[in-house]
């Protein structure tokens, strides 16, 4: 018994050395904290004793610098590390400025010391002689530089540059401009403040700026900031009516990303509700909103179950690229935004075209097209310049942000050689990766041009993408127009246009829908047998899309050549579901109710419904097929298999691909 007693009292002594010293700590420590004064503002606290005594500083900037908050546990680490019990204090003061000048331009709060709680928080005022000025983020990647107007019209810029403000929204402008010179102009002689913005760094040919009137009977200014606009060339929607701009000037009532507002066009003046621009309307045209559709329409679903459709079209010498917006599972649509708008001139060739929408785990949407132009030829598929482009959607489709160059060729003179079909898809890891044809520079008489199928990735959403890798290459077959899919365990299907005679100068290629696969993550491709050769050699087949149901098996449509100028449309399906180890095996369908001439995209929707896209005509902007899935149990119905040396050849030249992956040298 006197044992346990012993060892009761000695834990009980550990316990209150352990103790000890938090209780220490709690009664001579007092954690101080205050708002910040925004960019380019430094701290320093001051302590003052019962007895009078000023010690400062006690903490200097050098240790606190723009933090908004510190401990002072009774030691002033400043001042020789001199011994001040908390106890002692009376009260406390904290210093600041923002040009560094501790004498001549810093200001003061003192607060009075209260042993009965262990926080303190500062109300940091604007300084007398001082403006604090705040506006609206523009998001991501701007920047901001504060200028200012002095009462004899001298502007100093940046009086507060971007390296000190950054991507803040509030500055105090206290007196002394943070720049190099150190400009100091008091409040009284400033007559107005101007807030320049960019978000690619240029701040010579790309910024902007919104001014605001001084006034001395405040101390805060908020700025409105807009995206001011160079109209040359926009296209500018309000619903019912479609303005182009030919003549140069700009304004601040339009966003550049989102131009949807009501314009009219009354006695010269362009006006809007809100307010009004800064020039006439002189040769503006205003036209009706087209309703007439484009070619090869995309679809998908947002997460909040809204439809987006994307897809080209040319009217009122447009060329342009628009999403359109469905409520009601495709049953009616309506104008959404514009992702691509080019005005067309006169004997210059220009194409707009191959839409295509992905959305994002994240929430963001991202669309890539082809934008090709040049000058005059003869050929309306050749060009000077081959672009393939990709744009981010923040906002659900409303607006678009800045173009991102996938690949651009540029040529001396127009050429056909060009770029054509984008296809995006999101790995597991989010890194993006997109597949397009790239035509050879090798001819192939009255059969064309072979083309691989490129790919590129992007690791930062989309902003940028990388070096190209050649995903898909067959002698001098013309593999293109690429959809790739996905399986659980993460392998990926691509089903590509090929020619089913690979032979250059064959008197006709016979274009089948194809199919590889990889295991790798699409660093390297291994050609499987083409999925449909049912076609005789004197048709072709072609525009294949695939996606993945929700069970797991594949499921792709493509043209069927026989159809003519007006080719029907094949539906297949897996009979099982894909992986590393399960070859996919492919079977017609029938009773689909996809229309003969359809030749756009599908998704399966979150409620099981798959639906395709179809080009439209009239006031109709956007038509869509529903797929029953009822269908896709039907019966298997009978199909051409492929020769039994074709399929031979195949197995051999899939068998040489993973050969030359192992031993590089026999490329």
């Amino acid at each position: 018994m006197k044992k346990y007693f012993l060892l009761v009292f000695l834990f009980g002594l550990l316990l209150c050395a352990i103790m000890s010293p938090r209780t220490t700590f709690a009664a001579d420590a007092m954690v101080l904290s205050w708002n910040s004064m925004g960019p380019g503002f430094q701290y320093s606290l001051d302590v003052i004793t019962k007895d009078g005594t000023h010690i400062g500083p006690c903490i200097n900037a050098k240790t606190i610098q723009s933090k908004t908050s510190v401990t002072f546990t009774g030691v002033c680490t400043s001042a020789r590390n001199k011994s001040v019990p908390l106890s002692s204090v009376d009260s406390f003061t904290l210093i600041y400025t923002n040009t560094g000048d501790w004498v001549h331009d810093a200001h003061n709060t003192k607060i009075k010391n209260d042993p009965t709680v262990s926080s303190l928080t500062f109300a940091l005022p604007v300084p007398t002689g001082a403006m604090q000025l705040n506006w609206n983020s523009l998001g991501a990647g701007y920047q901001y530089s504060l200028d200012v107007i002095t009462k004899d019209g001298t502007r100093i810029g940046p009086c507060i540059p971007a390296t000190v403000i950054g991507s803040a929204t509030n500055v105090i402008y206290a007196g002394t401009c943070l720049n190099g010179a150190k400009n100091v102009v008091p409040l009284s002689n400033i007559a107005s403040f101007s807030m320049v913005y960019t978000n690619n760094g240029d701040w010579k040919n790309n910024a902007h700026s919104v001014k605001i009137a001084n006034n001395p009977a405040v101390s805060s200014l908020t700025l409105n900031l807009t995206l001011l606009c160079n109209l040359n060339g926009m296209v500018v929607n309000d619903g019912s009516t479609r303005t182009l701009y030919t003549q140069a000037f700009s304004t601040q009532a339009l966003s550049c990303t989102a131009a949807q507002v009501t314009v009219s066009c009354k006695a010269g003046v362009l006006s809007k509700p809100s307010g009004s621009l800064y020039s006439s309307c002189t040769d503006i045209a205003t036209t009706p909103l087209p309703t007439t559709s484009g070619g090869a329409p995309v679809i998908i679903e947002r997460p909040d179950g809204v439809l987006i459709a994307a897809y080209n079209r040319t009217a009122n010498k447009v060329a342009s690229i628009d999403t359109y917006i469905s409520n009601d599972k495709g049953a009616t649509w309506s104008y959404l935004s514009n992702i691509l708008s080019v005005p067309m001139v006169s004997g210059t060739s220009l194409s707009i075209a191959n839409a295509f929408l992905r959305q994002l785990s994240d929430g963001r949407i991202i669309a890539a097209y082809r934008y090709h132009n040049g000058p005059t030829v003869s050929d309306t598929t050749s060009f000077k310049t081959f672009r393939l482009q990709s744009k981010i959607s923040t906002d659900g489709g409303v607006t678009w942000g800045n173009a991102a160059t996938i690949e651009q060729i540029d040529y001396p003179q127009s050429s056909s050689v060009g770029i054509w079909e984008p296809y995006i898809i999101e790995k597991p890891d989010k890194t993006l990766q997109v597949y397009y044809a790239k035509e050879l520079s090798q001819s192939c008489a009255s059969n064309g041009t072979p083309q691989d199928v490129i790919m590129r990735q992007s690791t930062n959403g989309g902003v940028s993408w990388s070096g190209p890798t050649t995903a898909l290459h067959r002698g001098v077959s013309r593999e293109g127009v690429p959809a790739v899919v996905q399986t659980s365990d993460g392998t990926m299907f691509i089903t590509f246009e090929t020619w089913r005679d690979s032979t250059c100068n064959a008197s006709n290629p016979h274009i089948v829908p194809g199919l590889a696969m990889s295991t790798n993550g699409g660093e390297s491709w291994q050609y499987l047998p083409d999925i449909y050769t049912g076609e005789p050699t004197s048709v072709g087949s072609g525009w294949p899309d695939m996606i993945r149901l929700k069970d797991g098996r594949l499921l792709m449509r493509f043209t069927l050549g026989s159809g003519g100028s007006s080719p029907s449309v094949a539906l297949m399906v897996t009979n099982n579901v894909p992986s590393k180890t399960v070859i996919p095996e492919w079977r017609m369908v029938t009773g689909s109710g996809i229309s003969t001439t359809s030749i756009g995209k599908m998704v399966q929707l979150s409620s099981g419904e798959i639906m395709n896209t179809n080009t439209a005509s009239g006031a109709t902007p956007v038509l869509v097929n529903k797929i029953p899935l009822s269908v896709l149990s039907a019966p298997v119905v009978t199909i051409v298999t492929p020769p039994a040396r074709a399929t031979m050849l195949a197995s051999l030249y899939t068998a040489l691909q993973q050969l030359m992956v192992l031993f590089p040298f026999l490329k």
